[in-house]
């Protein structure tokens, strides 16, 4: 599986999801709103395509505007400020989804849930509580450190929104910042953010780390955030760094680690990525909770 290491536009088709994904090259500004929402439309009569989600720069007003303004079918479902790099400005999915791919989301938020049950976690008493465990950076695959981590994810799913096997893992540091933690000799956890970085207008270089491969089989929720911040020291040495992850919101565990992370929950997008569990009859769309590195924490 190619990396991107670069955000790219027009958007790509993601067959495996059958979602058109893009960042939307300039800051939507009053006259972009209109071009903007004819390209979602556009994208989303391609027969196989039922769900079209791009990320957008928008200034806070224009986003007010677009949030509450009937644009057919074209949601605003998460956003987050990145005032400390571009005044005034978030970071927002506007997305469409066509009728058949509706949310999977209860009436109960996991967010709720899961903040009756977690507070964030300083990282001195992450590490305390988890002292068995060596947590390292792979900067470099090679065939057995491909295999383990392909095991170790085919172990929790059967669907996964990307490739996981050994050929597709082996490449992930090109394109990723990869940590593994191991107990013994054994694997326990891997830890992924994608990296991804462009010139918005052509000129203001932006880098985005999307927490988006975590798996665990042991004491997820202390390792999973306790990587997390490894992953953040290491994001916040690049230009511009913007942190963020996307959570499966039927799993409350995933929801607690971001919370002990220190991020912050900006909304939810609605049967985003094909998953098939262990045990589960089929697969199906779930529903991603967005979450952020606020800037003061990161």
């Amino acid at each position: 599986m190619a990396q991107r290491q670069a955000l790219v536009w027009p958007p790509v088709y993601d067959e495996k999801n059958r979602r058109i994904k893009g960042f939307y090259p300039w800051i939507v500004r009053n006259k972009k709103v209109g071009p903007l929402l004819d390209s979602i439309r556009e994208q989303s009569s391609h027969p196989e395509v039922t769900r079209v989600s791009i990320r957008a720069v928008i200034p806070m007003a224009v986003l007010v505007q677009m949030v509450n303004r009937n644009m057919g079918g074209i949601h605003i479902e998460a956003a987050f400020p990145i005032s400390h790099i571009i005044s005034g400005c978030w970071v927002a999915y506007v997305s469409y989804n066509k009728p058949q791919r509706a949310s999977n989301e209860g009436l109960r938020s996991i967010v709720s849930i899961s903040r009756k049950r977690s507070d964030p976690m300083a990282r001195e008493e992450l590490e305390r509580q988890t002292t068995q465990y060596k947590i390292m950076q792979i900067k470099e695959m090679n065939d057995e450190t491909a295999e383990k981590f392909s095991v170790l994810f085919a172990s929790m799913f059967d669907v996964y929104p990307v490739d996981i096997n050994p050929s597709a893992i082996r490449e992930m540091p090109q394109g990723h910042i990869v940590m593994a933690a191991y107990e013994g000799e054994e694997l326990t956890a891997v830890f992924m953010a994608d990296r991804a970085s462009f010139n918005l207008e052509y000129r203001t270089p932006l880098t985005f780390f999307d927490f988006v491969n975590v798996v665990s089989k042991k004491d997820g929720l202390l390792l999973v955030p306790l990587m997390a911040r490894h992953v953040v020291e290491i994001a916040n040495q690049d230009i511009n760094p913007i942190i963020y992850a996307e959570a499966r919101a039927d799993v409350p565990g995933l929801q607690i680690c971001c919370i002990r992370a220190g991020m912050q929950n900006c909304g939810t997008l609605a049967a985003s990525s094909l998953f098939k569990d262990k045990g589960d009859d089929q697969a199906a769309f779930r529903d991603t909770k967005v979450w952020f590195i606020p800037n003061f924490i990161s």
